[in-house]
C-alpha cells in the first residue's frame, strides 16, 4: 500500500501493482491514500486490488486537492470499499480514464462524501453491485454550518449496468444530504436508476440536484 500524508506534494506514483489485505482498519487497508493537505500528486498506470474490509482502492481526503488520478485499474472485493473515495473537504481533483470496480456489499464504484466540491471526472468506467456513483454531502446546511458538496462534473463516463449479484437497493447514481450542482454530460447510465434522498434532522435545510445533459 502507498500512504501520502500531511502536506505531501508533487509525487508521481505509476506502474505499480498494489495489493491491500489489511484487517485492522489502518493505513494498510487502502490501495493508495492521499490525506491531510496533500496536493498536486499524480497517480497513473497502477493496478490496485483491495480485499480489505472498508479498504478503498484509492482514497483522497482531509483537505487534499489538485491531485491527478488517471489510467488506473482499481478493484475492491470486500464490504464498504469504494473503488475511489473523495472525502472531507477535498477539492479540485481530476480523475480520468480509470476503471473502478467494487464488488463487495455497500461498496461504491466512485464515492464522494462530506464537503467535496469542484472535482472533474471524465472517461472513467465504473462498476458496482451497490452504487455506481454515490454522492453524499453528509452536511446540514445551516447558517452556522455552510459547508456544501457541489460543482462536481462527470463527462463521458460509463456506469456499467449491474446484472449479477446486485443489491436490492442498487442504483447507478445516488445523491443525498445536500449534494447539489452535479453535472453529467454524455454519461452512459440507466436513467431509471437514480436515487435522490433526504437526510434526517429537524434543523436540516435539505437540497439535492443534478443536471443530465
Amino acid at each position: 500500500v502507498i500512504y501520502l500524508s500531511t502536506r505531501v506534494y508533487q509525487n508521481y506514483i505509476y506502474k505499480n501493482f498494489i495489493l491491500a489485505n489489511g484487517t485492522d482498519g489502518g493505513a494498510q487497508n487502502y490501495g493508495i491514500r492521499i490525506v491531510i493537505n496533500s496536493f498536486n500528486n499524480y497517480l497513473y498506470d497502477n493496478i490496485i486490488k483491495s480485499h480489505s474490509d472498508a479498504g478503498d482502492g484509492i482514497r483522497i481526503d482531509l483537505n487534499s486537492s489538485g491531485n491527478f488520478i488517471y489510467s488506473n485499474n482499481v478493484t475492491t472485493t470486500n464490504r464498504s470499499a469504494a473503488g475511489l473515495l473523495l472525502a472531507s473537504k477535498t477539492y479540485n481533483n481530476t480523475i480520468y480514464d480509470n476503471n473502478f470496480t467494487a464488488s463487495g456489499s455497500t461498496s461504491y464504484g466512485i464515492e464522494l462524501a462530506t464537503n467535496v466540491s469542484n472535482n472533474t471526472f471524465f472517461r472513467n468506467i465504473i462498476s458496482s453491485v451497490s452504487r455506481g456513483i454515490s454522492i453524499d454531502g453528509a452536511t446540514k446546511t445551516t447558517t452556522s454550518n455552510p459547508e456544501e458538496t457541489r460543482w462536481n462534473y462527470f463527462t463521458n463516463d460509463t456506469i456499467v449496468p449491474c446484472t449479477s449479484g446486485c443489491e436490492d437497493n442498487y442504483f447507478d447514481i445516488s445523491v443525498v444530504n445536500n449534494a447539489t450542482d452535479i453535472i453529467l454530460l454524455n454519461v452512459s447510465f440507466n436513467k431509471s436508476r437514480i436515487s435522490m434522498m433526504s437526510g434526517n434532522g429537524a434543523d436540516r435545510v435539505e437540497k439535492n440536484n443534478l443536471t443530465v445533459k
